[in-house]
Parts: C-alpha cells; structure tokens; sequence
C-alpha cells in the first residue's frame, strides 16, 4: 500500500512538474551566421510560389530568396528539397485564446448565454497564457484573428 502510495505521489509530482513548464519558452541564441535553405518551395507573401528556390537568412534576416541566389561561403546549407517554406500562417477564424478545454464551460469564453448580447467584448476575455496559443504557434500559425 505504501510502496503504491509512493508511486502515485512520484506520478503526480512529475506531472506537475511537467505542466508547470509545458510552455515555458526559451529564446533561440542569437544566429551566428548566415542558413541558406535550398531546394525548396517558396511561398512569398506578395507573389506566386518559386519552385527549386533557395532562402538565406543572416543575422535572423531573409537575406536572398529566389532561384539564383548568391549563398555566403560561410553559409550553413540545409537541403530542403520537397519541402514548402511558408513566411507563417494566419488563422482568420479561430477561438484560440478564447477556449481552453471545450468540455468544461467555465472555460470557454467565445460564446455568451442569451440570444442578444451587444456588450460582449472578446478582447477582454482572451487568456493570453492559454496552452493552446503555443501548440498552434508550433504548428505554423504566426497571427490568429
């Protein structure tokens, strides 16, 4: 029975620990020096994808993009052949923020009880440490509306 007891409260102080610092984020160390990423498909935000492209970044920087581009000799190059380069998504219809675990209401906050309410404001109801903003960042979304 102890020995269970033991292993429970081992369990649990692990768990703990590990939800504590699920989204702790650390900064990247400063780039010291250029990446060329080659191959790859690039999907520009002001103009149609570039096929068999190259990228180099310098300094934490978008240097050259294109499919002749001069890479540094002192470059890092990462074969990114098949692969897409996206300058990060946006995710225009989300309740990331808004809703945290959609099985319990208290912790839903995108939608109101009532037919009217002309007063809700979803700014103010935004949880700005959810878990969830950090898995999606993960996931490629740079900016949610």
């Amino acid at each position: 029975m102890r020995t269970t007891s033991l292993i429970v409260a081992a369990v649990a102080a692990f768990a703990a620990a590990h939800v504590a610092t699920a989204s702790d984020q650390m900064p990247a160390s400063p780039q010291t020096g250029p990446i060329a990423l080659r191959g790859a498909t690039i999907h520009p935000v002001t103009s149609a994808p570039i096929t068999n492209a190259t990228i180099v970044f310098d300094h934490g920087r978008i240097t050259a993009l294109g499919r002749s581009v001069d890479v540094p000799g002192d470059a890092e190059v990462i074969d990114a052949r098949g692969k897409h380069i996206y300058p990060g998504m946006i995710n225009a219809y989300t309740s990331i923020g808004l809703t945290e675990v959609s099985s319990v209401r208290g912790t839903r906050d995108s939608r109101e009880t009532g037919r009217i309410n002309p007063n809700v404001r979803a700014e103010v109801s935004v949880n700005p440490a959810s878990e969830i903003i950090p898995v999606t960042r993960a996931n490629g979304i740079a900016l949610a509306l």
